[in-house]
């Protein structure tokens, strides 16, 4: 049996490639829960990410731009090539957003007059169990933690079946 397909519902068949609405050049293959990186320049060329991978992308981008070019942690492998190919789309009709990229000749970071804006990329898309996370209360749709929820199911977890009979009723009286 294999892990739940949270990609599912998405796009008109829920099989196969659908794009989400962030990005033209990015679709999200259902059957695995992976995104797809079409390069238009080069129709044959696609790249398999995880949406983890993606949202280590936009935070590295948004750290260049929050130190001016000077980031403290270590290029993602992969971030080269998956900026070019986002910055490939057109800013008026397709994505507004920039990444910066780096000049490998002047070791300098490109000035990007639109970044991609923090918490961009839909939470849900990173981990698409976050929507059952908010509606079971454990985490608010910013993306908080109620501890006390969860301390309360976790009480309930390891309470005898007759102690969480009485626990629920006092709830409710």
């Amino acid at each position: 049996m294999g892990h739940p397909n949270p990609y599912k519902n998405q796009g008109n068949s829920g099989e196969g490639p659908t794009r989400p609405q962030f990005h033209p050049y990015l679709a999200v293959d259902s059957t695995m829960g992976l995104v797809i990186l079409h390069n238009p320049q080069n129709l044959s060329c696609r790249i398999v990410l995880h949406p983890y991978q993606i949202q280590l992308y936009l935070d590295f981008d948004l750290e260049v731009q929050q130190t001016h070019g000077n980031p403290h942690s270590a290029m993602p492998i992969g971030y080269p090539i998956f900026s070019e190919i986002l910055n490939l789309a057109d800013p008026e009709t397709k994505c507004p957003y920039r990444l910066s990229q780096l000049d490998h000749q002047t070791h300098t970071w490109s000035q990007v007059n639109r970044p991609f804006p923090n918490r961009y990329l839909p939470s849900t898309f990173v981990d698409p169990h976050l929507d059952l996370l908010v509606t079971l209360g454990f985490i608010s749709k910013q993306g908080d933690v109620d501890k006390q929820t969860i301390e309360d199911a976790v009480q309930a977890w390891h309470a005898p079946s007759g102690q969480l009979v009485q626990h629920t009723k006092q709830y409710h009286t």
